[in-house]
């Protein structure tokens, strides 16, 4: 059994930056650490674009900025967009 934290990502405006925001922190703003959580989900709803993070990617993060448009800036974590190996025994 895993203990996963879905969340979903808000658009931010391209005065600041672009991209997609995702929190990986819970309502009191303390982040997610590895003895809370086992995964941290993150969806792109308007490009139905799935990331998957152990809690190791997010270490004392509060949130995080997704750019899943290709040809456009391109974030540190697209490494775990799609990242299927968190179901597999991978991490």
């Amino acid at each position: 059994m895993f203990r996963v934290q879905v969340k979903s990502a808000h658009k931010v405006s391209a005065s600041k930056g672009g991209g997609y925001h995702v929190r990986a922190c819970s309502h009191n703003r303390r982040p997610y650490r590895a003895k809370n959580i086992d995964l941290l989900v993150a969806y792109v709803m308007p490009l139905d674009a799935w990331y998957r993070f152990p809690p190791r990617a997010f270490v004392r993060m509060k949130s995080m900025r997704l750019f899943p448009v290709p040809g456009k800036r391109k974030s540190k974590f697209e490494e775990y967009r799609e990242a299927r190996e968190c179901f597999e025994g991978g991490w």
